[in-house]
C-alpha cells in the first residue's frame, strides 16, 4: 500500500505542475549603442536573472526557468526578429559580446547567470573575460 500511495502522490504532483500557467512573457526591442535593434522575450519577475542569447532556437527549451527566475532571451543581431546587419564589419564575436552587455544594461541587471552552448558558449566566455 505504501508504494501505491507514493505513486498517487507523484502523479498528483505531476498533474499540478502541468496545470501551472506559464509566467507572462514580455516581448520587445532594445537598441544597441551602434543602432541595431535586438528582439527579446522576458519572462518571470524574480530578482535572480538568467540571460540567454539565442532566443530564436533555445527559448522554448529554457522557458520553464521563468517560473523561478527572470529569464531574458534575445535574438542576436542578424538572427530571428533582430535587425538584419549587412555590413560584415558589424558582425562577429566582439559585436555579439557587446550586444550581451547592451542587454544587461537595458534591463539594469547587476548580477546574472548566462546560458549558452556552442557558439553562444564562446560568447559567454568572452563576455566573462
Amino acid at each position: 500500500m505504501k508504494s501505491a500511495g507514493r505513486w498517487h502522490f507523484a502523479a498528483m504532483t505531476v498533474l499540478a505542475l502541468l496545470a501551472m500557467s506559464p509566467a507572462a512573457a514580455e516581448d520587445g526591442y532594445l537598441t544597441t549603442p551602434d543602432g541595431v535593434r535586438l528582439y527579446y522575450t522576458r519572462v518571470g519577475n524574480s530578482p535572480d536573472v538568467i540571460i540567454l542569447p539565442g532566443r530564436l532556437f533555445a527559448f522554448q527549451d529554457f522557458a520553464w526557468l521563468g517560473e523561478r527566475y527572470t529569464l531574458i532571451a534575445y535574438d542576436m543581431r542578424n538572427r530571428g526578429r533582430s535587425d538584419l546587419v549587412i555590413d560584415e564589419a558589424r558582425i562577429g564575436f566582439e559585436e555579439d559580446v557587446a550586444d550581451l552587455e547592451a542587454v544587461r544594461r537595458h534591463f539594469g541587471v547587476e548580477r546574472m547567470a548566462l546560458i549558452g552552448y556552442s557558439y553562444l558558449g564562446k560568447i559567454i566566455v568572452l563576455y566573462a573575460l
